[in-house]
Protein backbone atom coordinates (compact mmCIF):
# COMPACT_ATOMS: atom_id res chain seq x y z
CA UNK A 1 0.00 0.00 0.00
CA UNK A 2 2.72 2.48 0.97
CA UNK A 3 4.78 1.70 -2.16
CA UNK A 4 1.73 1.88 -4.46
CA UNK A 5 2.45 -1.49 -6.12
CA UNK A 6 -0.29 -1.79 -8.73
CA UNK A 7 1.12 -5.06 -10.11
CA UNK A 8 0.57 -6.75 -6.73
CA UNK A 9 -2.96 -5.47 -6.19
CA UNK A 10 -3.98 -6.86 -9.61
CA UNK A 11 -2.88 -10.39 -8.69
CA UNK A 12 -5.93 -12.71 -8.65
CA UNK A 13 -5.19 -13.96 -5.12
CA UNK A 14 -4.93 -10.41 -3.73
CA UNK A 15 -8.07 -9.33 -5.60
CA UNK A 16 -9.97 -12.29 -4.19
CA UNK A 17 -8.80 -11.46 -0.65
CA UNK A 18 -9.90 -7.84 -1.09
CA UNK A 19 -13.28 -8.98 -2.43
CA UNK A 20 -13.85 -11.37 0.48
CA UNK A 21 -12.93 -8.81 3.13
CA UNK A 22 -15.01 -6.15 1.36
CA UNK A 23 -18.08 -8.38 1.53
CA UNK A 24 -17.39 -9.40 5.15
CA UNK A 25 -16.94 -5.98 6.75
CA UNK A 26 -15.44 -3.41 4.36
CA UNK A 27 -18.57 -2.45 2.47
CA UNK A 28 -20.62 -2.04 5.65
CA UNK A 29 -17.93 0.12 7.28
CA UNK A 30 -17.56 2.35 4.21
CA UNK A 31 -21.30 2.86 3.84
CA UNK A 32 -21.51 3.79 7.52
CA UNK A 33 -18.70 6.33 7.05
CA UNK A 34 -20.46 7.80 4.01
CA UNK A 35 -23.70 8.23 5.94
CA UNK A 36 -21.88 9.87 8.86
CA UNK A 37 -20.05 12.33 6.63
CA UNK A 38 -23.16 13.21 4.62
CA UNK A 39 -25.02 13.92 7.86
CA UNK A 40 -22.06 15.98 9.14
CA UNK A 41 -21.85 18.05 5.96
CA UNK A 42 -25.61 18.60 5.78
CA UNK A 43 -25.75 19.81 9.40
CA UNK A 44 -23.04 22.45 8.94
CA UNK A 45 -24.46 23.47 5.55
CA UNK A 46 -27.89 24.02 7.10
CA UNK A 47 -26.31 26.08 9.87
CA UNK A 48 -24.33 28.10 7.32
CA UNK A 49 -27.15 29.03 4.98
CA UNK A 50 -29.46 29.93 7.89
CA UNK A 51 -27.15 32.47 9.56
CA UNK A 52 -29.35 35.47 10.45
CA UNK A 53 -28.39 38.90 9.10
CA UNK A 54 -29.08 40.68 12.37
CA UNK A 55 -26.74 38.45 14.38
CA UNK A 56 -29.53 37.03 16.57
CA UNK A 57 -28.29 33.45 16.43
CA UNK A 58 -30.12 31.99 19.42
CA UNK A 59 -32.76 34.52 20.49
CA UNK A 60 -35.61 34.01 20.89
CA UNK A 61 -35.07 30.38 21.99
CA UNK A 62 -38.54 29.30 20.89
CA UNK A 63 -37.71 30.13 17.26
CA UNK A 64 -34.03 29.04 17.24
CA UNK A 65 -34.11 25.82 19.29
CA UNK A 66 -33.40 23.79 16.13
CA UNK A 67 -30.21 25.79 15.48
CA UNK A 68 -28.96 25.03 18.99
CA UNK A 69 -29.80 21.35 18.47
CA UNK A 70 -27.96 21.14 15.12
CA UNK A 71 -24.91 22.97 16.49
CA UNK A 72 -24.78 20.60 19.45
CA UNK A 73 -24.97 17.57 17.14
CA UNK A 74 -22.28 19.08 14.85
CA UNK A 75 -19.91 19.75 17.76
CA UNK A 76 -20.46 16.27 19.23
CA UNK A 77 -19.79 14.68 15.84
CA UNK A 78 -16.60 16.74 15.54
CA UNK A 79 -15.45 15.46 18.94
CA UNK A 80 -16.32 11.90 17.84
CA UNK A 81 -14.31 12.28 14.62
CA UNK A 82 -11.35 13.71 16.55
CA UNK A 83 -11.35 10.79 19.00
CA UNK A 84 -11.60 8.34 16.08
CA UNK A 85 -8.72 10.01 14.26
CA UNK A 86 -6.60 10.08 17.41
CA UNK A 87 -7.22 6.38 18.05
CA UNK A 88 -6.41 5.52 14.45
CA UNK A 89 -3.22 7.60 14.57
CA UNK A 90 -2.04 5.80 17.69
CA UNK A 91 -2.72 2.39 16.15
CA UNK A 92 -0.96 3.33 12.91
CA UNK A 93 2.14 4.70 14.67
CA UNK A 94 2.27 1.76 17.08
CA UNK A 95 1.83 -0.79 14.30
CA UNK A 96 4.49 0.77 12.11
CA UNK A 97 6.93 0.93 15.03
CA UNK A 98 6.31 -2.77 15.73
CA UNK A 99 6.83 -3.58 12.05
CA UNK A 100 10.10 -1.62 12.06
CA UNK A 101 11.41 -3.60 15.05
CA UNK A 102 10.35 -6.90 13.50
CA UNK A 103 11.95 -5.98 10.17
CA UNK A 104 15.20 -4.96 11.85
CA UNK A 105 15.40 -8.17 13.91
CA UNK A 106 14.60 -10.40 10.93
CA UNK A 107 17.34 -8.79 8.83
CA UNK A 108 19.76 -8.84 11.75
CA UNK A 109 19.34 -12.62 12.08
CA UNK A 110 20.83 -13.03 8.60
CA UNK A 111 24.19 -11.62 9.72
CA UNK A 112 25.38 -14.92 11.21
CA UNK A 113 24.72 -16.69 7.91
CA UNK A 114 27.01 -14.39 5.90
CA UNK A 115 29.96 -16.26 4.42
CA UNK A 116 33.40 -14.61 4.65
CA UNK A 117 33.97 -15.48 1.03
CA UNK A 118 31.23 -13.04 -0.07
CA UNK A 119 31.78 -9.79 1.82
CA UNK A 120 29.31 -7.93 -0.40
CA UNK A 121 26.50 -9.88 1.26
CA UNK A 122 27.49 -8.56 4.71
CA UNK A 123 27.83 -5.06 3.25
CA UNK A 124 24.30 -5.22 1.83
CA UNK A 125 22.83 -6.40 5.16
CA UNK A 126 24.65 -3.64 7.06
CA UNK A 127 23.27 -1.04 4.66
CA UNK A 128 19.78 -2.46 5.00
CA UNK A 129 20.00 -2.38 8.80
CA UNK A 130 21.14 1.23 8.69
CA UNK A 131 18.30 2.15 6.36
CA UNK A 132 15.71 0.48 8.61
CA UNK A 133 17.19 2.12 11.71
CA UNK A 134 16.98 5.62 10.20
CA UNK A 135 13.56 5.13 8.63
CA UNK A 136 10.70 7.01 10.23
CA UNK A 137 8.06 4.85 11.88
CA UNK A 138 4.63 6.35 12.04
CA UNK A 139 3.74 8.04 8.75
CA UNK A 140 0.22 8.94 9.82
CA UNK A 141 0.57 12.56 8.72
CA UNK A 142 2.27 11.45 5.53
CA UNK A 143 -1.24 10.87 4.22
CA UNK A 144 -2.78 14.10 2.88
CA UNK A 145 -6.29 12.90 3.78
CA UNK A 146 -5.36 12.76 7.47
CA UNK A 147 -3.94 16.27 7.33
CA UNK A 148 -7.16 17.44 5.70
CA UNK A 149 -9.23 15.80 8.45
CA UNK A 150 -7.39 17.64 11.22
CA UNK A 151 -7.60 20.91 9.26
CA UNK A 152 -11.38 20.49 9.11
CA UNK A 153 -11.56 19.79 12.84
CA UNK A 154 -9.49 22.91 13.52
CA UNK A 155 -11.66 25.04 11.23
CA UNK A 156 -14.84 23.79 12.90
CA UNK A 157 -13.50 24.87 16.29
CA UNK A 158 -12.57 28.24 14.79
CA UNK A 159 -16.19 28.57 13.59
CA UNK A 160 -17.50 27.72 17.05
CA UNK A 161 -15.07 30.16 18.70
CA UNK A 162 -15.83 33.07 16.37
CA UNK A 163 -19.56 32.40 16.75
CA UNK A 164 -19.29 32.48 20.54
CA UNK A 165 -17.13 35.64 20.56
CA UNK A 166 -19.36 37.49 18.08
CA UNK A 167 -22.46 36.63 20.16
CA UNK A 168 -20.78 37.63 23.41
CA UNK A 169 -19.31 40.95 22.15
CA UNK A 170 -22.04 41.74 19.60
CA UNK A 171 -19.38 43.03 17.19
CA UNK A 172 -20.16 43.52 13.50
CA UNK A 173 -16.54 42.96 12.40
CA UNK A 174 -16.39 39.62 14.21
CA UNK A 175 -19.75 38.69 12.72
CA UNK A 176 -18.47 39.30 9.18
CA UNK A 177 -15.24 37.41 9.93
CA UNK A 178 -17.23 34.49 11.28
CA UNK A 179 -19.42 34.41 8.18
CA UNK A 180 -16.41 34.40 5.84
CA UNK A 181 -14.66 31.60 7.72
CA UNK A 182 -17.90 29.61 7.79
CA UNK A 183 -18.39 29.98 4.02
CA UNK A 184 -14.86 28.80 3.20
CA UNK A 185 -14.97 25.92 5.67
CA UNK A 186 -18.06 24.41 4.02
CA UNK A 187 -16.01 23.70 0.90
CA UNK A 188 -13.51 21.63 2.91
CA UNK A 189 -16.24 19.85 4.85
CA UNK A 190 -17.86 18.66 1.64
CA UNK A 191 -14.50 17.73 0.09
CA UNK A 192 -14.03 15.38 3.02
CA UNK A 193 -16.62 13.16 1.34
CA UNK A 194 -14.01 12.20 -1.23
CA UNK A 195 -11.99 10.36 1.40
CA UNK A 196 -14.79 7.96 2.31
CA UNK A 197 -16.11 7.54 -1.26
CA UNK A 198 -12.78 6.47 -2.79
CA UNK A 199 -13.30 2.89 -1.56
CA UNK A 200 -16.04 2.34 -4.16
CA UNK A 201 -14.60 1.15 -7.46
CA UNK A 202 -16.88 3.39 -9.53
CA UNK A 203 -15.55 6.56 -7.84
CA UNK A 204 -12.06 5.55 -6.76
CA UNK A 205 -10.23 6.19 -10.09
CA UNK A 206 -11.72 9.69 -10.45
CA UNK A 207 -10.80 10.65 -6.89
CA UNK A 208 -7.24 9.45 -7.51
CA UNK A 209 -7.24 11.40 -10.76
CA UNK A 210 -8.33 14.50 -8.86
CA UNK A 211 -5.40 14.06 -6.46
CA UNK A 212 -2.93 13.81 -9.36
CA UNK A 213 -4.49 16.91 -10.94
CA UNK A 214 -3.92 18.85 -7.72
CA UNK A 215 -0.27 17.74 -7.64
CA UNK A 216 0.30 18.70 -11.27
CA UNK A 217 -1.48 22.02 -10.71
CA UNK A 218 0.93 22.85 -7.89
CA UNK A 219 3.85 22.06 -10.19
CA UNK A 220 2.38 24.18 -12.96
CA UNK A 221 1.69 27.03 -10.50
CA UNK A 222 5.44 27.62 -10.13
CA UNK A 223 5.81 28.21 -13.88
CA UNK A 224 2.63 30.31 -14.03
CA UNK A 225 3.59 32.63 -11.16
CA UNK A 226 6.99 33.19 -12.74
CA UNK A 227 5.08 35.27 -15.32
CA UNK A 228 2.05 36.33 -13.28
CA UNK A 229 3.87 38.12 -10.43
CA UNK A 230 6.09 40.40 -12.59
CA UNK A 231 3.16 41.33 -14.84
CA UNK A 232 1.03 42.20 -11.78
CA UNK A 233 3.82 44.48 -10.56
CA UNK A 234 4.13 46.07 -14.01
CA UNK A 235 0.38 46.71 -14.26
CA UNK A 236 0.34 48.22 -10.76
CA UNK A 237 3.27 50.52 -11.53
CA UNK A 238 1.65 51.86 -14.73
CA UNK A 239 -2.10 51.61 -14.16
CA UNK A 240 -2.80 50.97 -10.47
CA UNK A 241 -3.38 53.25 -7.52
CA UNK A 242 -5.77 56.02 -6.52
CA UNK A 243 -4.35 58.59 -8.94
CA UNK A 244 -4.82 56.46 -12.05
CA UNK A 245 -8.27 55.42 -10.86
CA UNK A 246 -9.26 59.08 -10.62
CA UNK A 247 -8.05 59.69 -14.20
CA UNK A 248 -10.16 56.80 -15.44
CA UNK A 249 -13.25 58.19 -13.71
CA UNK A 250 -12.62 61.63 -15.19
CA UNK A 251 -12.59 60.00 -18.63
CA UNK A 252 -16.03 58.59 -17.95
CA UNK A 253 -14.84 55.05 -17.20
CA UNK A 254 -15.44 52.85 -14.17
CA UNK A 255 -11.90 53.10 -12.77
CA UNK A 256 -12.40 50.47 -10.03
CA UNK A 257 -10.66 47.49 -11.62
CA UNK A 258 -7.16 48.77 -10.87
CA UNK A 259 -7.67 50.96 -7.82
CA UNK A 260 -6.73 48.39 -5.14
CA UNK A 261 -4.08 45.70 -5.39
CA UNK A 262 -6.58 42.87 -4.95
CA UNK A 263 -8.75 44.34 -7.75
CA UNK A 264 -5.74 44.62 -10.04
CA UNK A 265 -4.64 41.01 -9.32
CA UNK A 266 -8.10 39.74 -10.20
CA UNK A 267 -8.18 41.83 -13.39
CA UNK A 268 -4.84 40.38 -14.51
CA UNK A 269 -6.15 36.89 -13.70
CA UNK A 270 -9.17 37.67 -15.88
CA UNK A 271 -6.76 38.31 -18.76
CA UNK A 272 -5.45 34.76 -18.37
CA UNK A 273 -8.97 33.40 -18.88
CA UNK A 274 -9.81 36.01 -21.55
CA UNK A 275 -12.49 37.54 -19.34
CA UNK A 276 -13.46 41.18 -18.73
CA UNK A 277 -10.36 43.14 -17.66
CA UNK A 278 -11.34 46.80 -18.40
CA UNK A 279 -9.30 47.36 -21.55
CA UNK A 280 -10.62 50.91 -22.03
CA UNK A 281 -9.37 51.87 -18.56
CA UNK A 282 -5.83 50.78 -19.50
CA UNK A 283 -5.76 52.62 -22.84
CA UNK A 284 -6.97 55.77 -21.07
CA UNK A 285 -3.73 55.88 -19.03
CA UNK A 286 -1.08 54.58 -21.46
CA UNK A 287 -2.26 52.97 -24.70
CA UNK A 288 1.21 51.85 -25.94
CA UNK A 289 2.24 50.11 -22.69
CA UNK A 290 -1.24 48.63 -22.36
CA UNK A 291 -0.89 47.02 -25.79
CA UNK A 292 2.61 45.73 -25.02
CA UNK A 293 1.80 44.31 -21.58
CA UNK A 294 -1.61 42.88 -22.45
CA UNK A 295 -0.41 41.39 -25.75
CA UNK A 296 2.68 39.71 -24.32
CA UNK A 297 0.87 38.50 -21.21
CA UNK A 298 -1.95 36.91 -23.20
CA UNK A 299 0.57 35.26 -25.53
CA UNK A 300 2.59 33.82 -22.65
CA UNK A 301 -0.06 33.05 -20.03
CA UNK A 302 -3.04 32.10 -22.20
CA UNK A 303 -1.53 30.63 -25.35
CA UNK A 304 1.58 28.93 -23.96
CA UNK A 305 0.99 28.25 -20.27
CA UNK A 306 -2.65 27.21 -20.45
CA UNK A 307 -2.05 24.87 -23.38
CA UNK A 308 0.88 23.37 -21.52
CA UNK A 309 -1.36 22.87 -18.51
CA UNK A 310 -4.05 21.20 -20.64
CA UNK A 311 -1.45 18.86 -22.14
CA UNK A 312 -0.19 18.01 -18.66
CA UNK A 313 -3.73 17.21 -17.49
CA UNK A 314 -4.35 15.03 -20.54
CA UNK A 315 -1.19 13.05 -19.90
CA UNK A 316 -2.12 12.61 -16.24
CA UNK A 317 -5.63 11.44 -17.14
CA UNK A 318 -4.32 8.91 -19.68
CA UNK A 319 -1.69 7.60 -17.25
CA UNK A 320 -3.98 7.24 -14.25
CA UNK A 321 -7.11 6.04 -16.06
CA UNK A 322 -5.09 3.37 -17.85
CA UNK A 323 -4.79 1.63 -14.49
CA UNK A 324 -8.27 2.58 -13.34
CA UNK A 325 -9.22 -0.83 -11.97
CA UNK A 326 -5.89 -1.25 -10.17
CA UNK A 327 -6.19 2.22 -8.62
CA UNK A 328 -9.74 1.49 -7.52
CA UNK A 329 -8.66 -1.79 -5.94
CA UNK A 330 -5.79 0.00 -4.19
CA UNK A 331 -8.13 2.58 -2.67
CA UNK A 332 -10.55 -0.13 -1.65
CA UNK A 333 -7.78 -2.15 0.00
CA UNK A 334 -6.60 0.92 1.90
CA UNK A 335 -10.09 1.55 3.28
CA UNK A 336 -10.44 -2.12 4.19
CA UNK A 337 -7.19 -2.00 6.16
CA UNK A 338 -8.36 1.13 7.98
CA UNK A 339 -11.69 -0.55 8.81
CA UNK A 340 -9.93 -3.72 9.94
CA UNK A 341 -7.76 -1.81 12.42
CA UNK A 342 -10.80 -0.54 14.32
CA UNK A 343 -12.73 -3.83 14.30
CA UNK A 344 -13.60 -5.27 17.70
CA UNK A 345 -11.49 -8.19 18.83
CA UNK A 346 -14.40 -10.61 18.52
CA UNK A 347 -15.12 -9.52 14.94
CA UNK A 348 -11.44 -9.93 14.01
CA UNK A 349 -11.51 -13.50 15.32
CA UNK A 350 -14.66 -14.23 13.29
CA UNK A 351 -13.08 -12.85 10.12
CA UNK A 352 -9.89 -14.87 10.60
CA UNK A 353 -11.88 -18.01 11.36
CA UNK A 354 -13.93 -17.53 8.20
CA UNK A 355 -10.77 -17.06 6.11
CA UNK A 356 -9.21 -20.21 7.59
CA UNK A 357 -12.29 -22.42 7.32
CA UNK A 358 -13.96 -21.20 4.10
CA UNK A 359 -11.12 -19.64 2.09
CA UNK A 360 -8.23 -22.06 2.57
CA UNK A 361 -8.58 -23.01 -0.21
CA UNK A 362 -11.30 -20.82 -1.72
CA UNK A 363 -13.32 -22.55 -4.43
CA UNK A 364 -13.89 -20.34 -7.48
CA UNK A 365 -15.99 -21.27 -10.49
CA UNK A 366 -15.02 -20.69 -14.09
CA UNK A 367 -18.19 -18.69 -14.75
CA UNK A 368 -17.35 -16.36 -11.85
CA UNK A 369 -13.80 -15.87 -13.10
CA UNK A 370 -15.19 -14.89 -16.49
CA UNK A 371 -17.35 -12.22 -14.87
CA UNK A 372 -20.65 -14.17 -14.63
CA UNK A 373 -22.04 -14.20 -11.13
CA UNK A 374 -23.29 -17.70 -10.33
CA UNK A 375 -24.94 -17.06 -7.01
CA UNK A 376 -27.61 -19.76 -7.58
CA UNK A 377 -26.38 -23.17 -6.27
CA UNK A 378 -28.34 -24.92 -9.04
CA UNK A 379 -26.37 -23.00 -11.68
CA UNK A 380 -23.13 -23.99 -9.99
CA UNK A 381 -24.17 -27.67 -9.98
CA UNK A 382 -25.11 -27.34 -13.65
CA UNK A 383 -21.67 -25.90 -14.47
CA UNK A 384 -19.95 -28.69 -12.53
CA UNK A 385 -21.95 -31.45 -14.30
CA UNK A 386 -21.32 -29.76 -17.64
CA UNK A 387 -17.57 -29.83 -17.07
CA UNK A 388 -17.75 -33.49 -16.00
CA UNK A 389 -19.83 -34.36 -19.06
CA UNK A 390 -17.30 -32.71 -21.33
CA UNK A 391 -14.49 -34.68 -19.71
CA UNK A 392 -16.35 -38.00 -20.15
CA UNK A 393 -17.29 -37.12 -23.71
CA UNK A 394 -13.69 -36.29 -24.57
CA UNK A 395 -12.51 -39.58 -23.06
CA UNK A 396 -15.04 -41.60 -25.10
CA UNK A 397 -14.09 -39.75 -28.26
CA UNK A 398 -10.45 -40.63 -27.71
CA UNK A 399 -11.38 -44.31 -27.31
CA UNK A 400 -13.42 -44.15 -30.53
CA UNK A 401 -10.47 -42.64 -32.38
CA UNK A 402 -8.20 -45.45 -31.19
CA UNK A 403 -10.72 -48.12 -32.19
CA UNK A 404 -11.21 -46.57 -35.62
CA UNK A 405 -7.46 -46.52 -36.19
CA UNK A 406 -7.26 -50.18 -35.20
CA UNK A 407 -10.18 -51.01 -37.51
CA UNK A 408 -8.48 -49.29 -40.45
CA UNK A 409 -5.30 -51.24 -39.78
CA UNK A 410 -7.19 -54.55 -39.71
CA UNK A 411 -9.03 -53.69 -42.94
CA UNK A 412 -5.75 -52.94 -44.66
CA UNK A 413 -4.34 -56.28 -43.52
CA UNK A 414 -7.45 -58.07 -44.76
CA UNK A 415 -7.32 -56.43 -48.18
CA UNK A 416 -3.66 -57.21 -48.63
CA UNK A 417 -4.27 -60.76 -47.48
CA UNK A 418 -7.15 -61.24 -49.94
CA UNK A 419 -4.91 -60.27 -52.82
CA UNK A 420 -2.15 -62.70 -51.87
CA UNK A 421 -3.88 -65.38 -49.82
CA UNK A 422 -3.97 -69.01 -51.10
CA UNK A 423 -7.05 -71.13 -50.40
CA UNK A 424 -5.24 -72.89 -47.58
CA UNK A 425 -5.59 -69.97 -45.17
CA UNK A 426 -9.25 -69.06 -45.67
CA UNK A 427 -9.83 -69.96 -42.07
CA UNK A 428 -7.49 -67.14 -41.00
CA UNK A 429 -9.45 -64.71 -43.17
CA UNK A 430 -12.69 -65.82 -41.56
CA UNK A 431 -11.22 -65.07 -38.12
CA UNK A 432 -10.18 -61.57 -39.24
CA UNK A 433 -13.67 -60.91 -40.54
CA UNK A 434 -15.05 -61.88 -37.15
CA UNK A 435 -12.61 -59.45 -35.49
CA UNK A 436 -13.79 -56.65 -37.73
CA UNK A 437 -17.40 -57.38 -36.88
CA UNK A 438 -16.54 -57.44 -33.16
CA UNK A 439 -14.75 -54.05 -33.42
CA UNK A 440 -17.69 -52.53 -35.23
CA UNK A 441 -20.01 -53.89 -32.56
CA UNK A 442 -17.77 -52.36 -29.83
CA UNK A 443 -17.83 -48.97 -31.52
CA UNK A 444 -21.62 -49.11 -31.73
CA UNK A 445 -21.88 -50.08 -28.06
CA UNK A 446 -19.60 -47.23 -26.96
CA UNK A 447 -21.56 -44.74 -29.05
CA UNK A 448 -24.87 -45.87 -27.57
CA UNK A 449 -23.39 -45.73 -24.04
CA UNK A 450 -22.21 -42.18 -24.71
CA UNK A 451 -25.66 -41.10 -25.88
CA UNK A 452 -27.33 -42.75 -22.90
CA UNK A 453 -24.91 -41.12 -20.45
CA UNK A 454 -25.46 -37.67 -21.93
CA UNK A 455 -29.24 -38.20 -21.79
CA UNK A 456 -29.13 -39.20 -18.12
CA UNK A 457 -26.84 -36.31 -17.24
CA UNK A 458 -29.14 -33.81 -18.94
CA UNK A 459 -32.12 -35.25 -17.10
CA UNK A 460 -30.35 -34.94 -13.74
CA UNK A 461 -29.27 -31.39 -14.50
CA UNK A 462 -32.80 -30.33 -15.45
CA UNK A 463 -34.18 -32.02 -12.33
CA UNK A 464 -31.67 -30.20 -10.08
CA UNK A 465 -32.38 -26.84 -11.72
CA UNK A 466 -36.14 -27.31 -11.36
CA UNK A 467 -35.74 -28.25 -7.69
CA UNK A 468 -33.61 -25.13 -7.08
CA UNK A 469 -36.24 -22.97 -8.80
CA UNK A 470 -39.00 -24.44 -6.65
CA UNK A 471 -37.07 -23.80 -3.44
Amino acid sequence: MELNKLELITHPAVQTLVEVKWNLFGKRACLFNVIKNILYAVIWSALGVSVPDDGAYYLPLTDNWWRITLETIGVLMTIYFMITQYTEARKVIKGQAAFKNWHYNSVDRDVEFCHPKWPEERTYIDQELERIQHSKAGRYFGNAWNIMDWMIHLIVWVIVTTRAVSVALDNETLRVLHLRIFALSLVLIWLRMLKVCRAFQSLGPFIILLGHVVQDTLKFAFLFFEFFIPYVCAFWMLFGGEKNSQKMKEAGLEGEGYRQMNDLIFSVYQMTLMGEFYWADLTCIDKLMAQILVGTYIAIATVICLNLFIALMSDTFARVYQNARANAMLQQAEQILSAEKVLPKRKKIEVRSYLCESCAPLERYIAEEEGKNKSNPGDRIYDRINRHTDMVSDSIKEQLKDLKKELKTVKKDVESTKRSTPPSIRTWQTNNDKKIVALQQSIANITSRQDEMLRLLNMSVNRSRYSETDT
